[in-house]
């Protein structure tokens, strides 16, 4: 269901002061610094900045693992690029000021993830910001056999009513609700039992710079790249991969027949990518040479690698597109759910031929921006299902990838038609911008997003749907593990002052008390308290455990748990004696 982009006074008040509350890790940063370009990382960066230099809500707060602030902070500083509104919407908030909040407790309107998987969010939902607080999910590749468990199930059994898995595409939702369906009737019928899902399955596909990504004079472009200025230049994007992206050889091949049926034509073939599995340029550009292509065949790699000696020329994408005559995907993989470099060569003015798969076929228009070239598969895949619990999902990608067929003579024709026809390739060029723009701009898809956002906080309102009442995602780890000491402690258990701890008082041995990353967990603060406790009793008195917590509690205000592990901290470094352990 596409969220209503119609604005009403509520729905405005709401967005100004909307809280939206994200999870986010530096992995995708640290892919992107080390040169892996990676779609899902692109997408979610890009719309990070979206939301932040377009959104109109309040402020985006991103979760962090305790002691990781400062690094989180800094991979955003990366992803943002010094933007000051950007920096005015946001803070870091790591996760154990959940717990020192509680007297004024973090309340945020939505959840958003950046992935399918978010049970650790559902549980925050419950514990920590009520239980009407809308979870959303994104898609990026949802094939992969153990989502089944950890994602899909897990949507079965914690999803509300008015929490969504945002796809990016209508093939994307349908392949969710497929795979939602199966993992449910399977599990009922196994277990005897009846899940269903209560959640929404939405669609907001991912947007494009069209700033960034816009067209230019193709022979300054041309001139940048090395490309000759009268050459009519097919390109290609994305990671050199035949197990998880596409087959590109029999592209090479059907190219080098279009050289035949054109001589007069200076026709270039560019392949541009950043990530390559299993030496697979290697393979291309050896296919390359059987059919001699020569010039009129390139691969260019590293682009999007800042790790390069042509950092600036590699890292901007963009040109690569605006150089182009016409872009090509012959995609063939279950693992694309979108496909976001049609839609970046659709903002350059490039008319797109595309496999007619998955969310290309909702974001290319056959005949308008470009052509969709007819995919065949057949159902093939019953070896490799019931091996899927032990074999690697790449092989299963790559094995189904090769019995996906993308109709390489349509292919060829629909490139001859734009090579032949400089008037089609016009139009296709000024309606791909355009379609672009009303899109695909990023300012467009944030509005979808902040319509969403607010629609499903009205739902949580107004829902009476709670969380079942057992939460089997916590962890019990001192009754799971009780039997491991040789005598677990209780509130009786007398303790007294050792010698450490005198010479300790005396100043006679400093505090060794760890510093960051570690001061979160083992507070200099809280054991200092619970020395000065210990300080103003009769040093040969003995305090029971519970006592010392007790106080310990009133004094600092901690949880108590946490205060009966800082006395445990005090025993394990001997400031403490356990003399009676009851």
């Amino acid at each position: 269901m596409t969220p209503s982009t119609r604005p009403d006074r509520a729905r405005r008040e709401l967005l100004r002061n909307l809280v939206v509350c994200a999870p986010w890790n530096v992995s995708s940063q640290e892919r992107w610094e080390s040169g892996v370009v990676v779609g899902a990382d692109v997408a979610t960066n890009d719309l990070l900045r979206a939301l932040l230099a377009h959104g109109r809500f309040s402020k985006l707060s991103f979760l962090a693992q305790s002691e990781a602030g400062p690094l989180v902070e800094r991979s955003l500083e990366g992803i943002l690029a010094g933007s000051e509104q950007a920096k005015r919407k946001r803070e870091v908030l790591e996760l154990h000021r959940l717990e020192e909040q509680r007297d004024a407790p973090f309340r945020p309107h939505v959840i958003q993830c950046w992935e399918a998987a978010a049970g650790p969010l559902t549980y925050l939902r419950r514990h920590f910001f009520g239980a009407s607080v809308p979870v959303l999910r994104m898609t990026h590749s949802i094939s992969y056999p153990s989502m089944l468990h950890s994602t899909f199930l897990e949507m079965l059994l914690d999803m509300a009513p008015f929490d969504s898995l945002i796809c990016t595409s209508p093939v994307a939702r349908e392949a969710a609700r497929n795979i939602l369906e199966s993992t449910r009737d399977r599990f009922n019928r196994e277990f005897k039992v009846k899940t269903a899902f209560h959640g929404r399955l939405d669609v907001i596909p991912f947007g494009v710079d069209i700033e960034r990504f816009r067209p230019a004079p193709k022979p300054e472009v041309r001139e940048k790249l090395g490309i000759r200025k009268d050459a009519f230049v097919i390109l290609w994007m994305g990671r050199f991969s035949l197990v998880d992206k596409m087959d590109l050889n029999p592209l090479v091949h059907l190219f080098a027949d279009l050289r035949k049926r054109n001589p007069e034509k200076d026709l270039l073939l560019l392949l541009c990518g950043s990530f390559e599995l299993l030496g697979y340029t290697k393979i291309l550009e050896g296919l390359a040479k059987v059919h001699d292509l020569g010039e009129s065949f390139r691969i260019a790699r590293n682009v999007g690698n800042r790790e390069t000696g042509e950092r600036e020329l590699c890292f901007q994408r963009e040109l690569w597109f605006q150089a182009a005559d016409v872009f090509v995907s012959p995609v063939d993989n279950i693992q694309e759910c979108f496909g976001l470099t049609p839609v970046e060569a659709m903002a350059c003015g490039v008319p797109q031929v595309v496999a007619d798969w998955d969310g290309y076929r909702s974001t290319v228009l056959h005949g308008e921006t470009g052509f969709l070239v007819p995919t065949y598969w057949t159902r093939c895949d019953g070896d490799l299902t019931r091996l899927s619990g032990m074999s690697d999902w790449m092989g299963d990608h790559f094995s189904l990838a090769q019995s996906v067929a993308v109709d390489p003579f349509q292919l060829r024709d629909d490139l001859q038609a734009l090579i032949a026809n400089d008037d089609l390739r016009e139009r296709m060029a000024r309606a791909s911008r355009r379609r672009a723009q009303d899109v695909f701009g990023w300012k467009v898809v944030v509005r979808q997003y902040e319509d969403l956002w607010c629609e499903l906080v009205r739902e949580g309102r107004r829902s009476r749907w709670r969380p079942c009442a057992v939460d089997y995602r916590r962890p019990e780890y001192c009754k799971f593990f009780e039997h491991n000491p040789t005598t677990n402690l209780s509130p009786r258990t007398r303790l007294r002052l050792s010698e450490w701890a005198l010479a300790l008082f005396a100043r006679a041995t400093p505090l060794p008390v760890l510093g960051k990353p570690f001061s979160t967990f083992v507070s200099r603060s809280v054991v200092t308290a619970l020395l000065g406790i210990l300080a103003g009793r009769r040093r040969d008195t003995a305090v029971t455990f519970g006592r010392l917590v007790a106080e310990g509690v009133r004094t600092t205000g901690d949880h108590e748990d946490r205060v009966r592990r800082h006395v445990m901290w005090l025993i394990k470094y001997g400031y403490l004696r356990v003399e009676g352990a009851l």
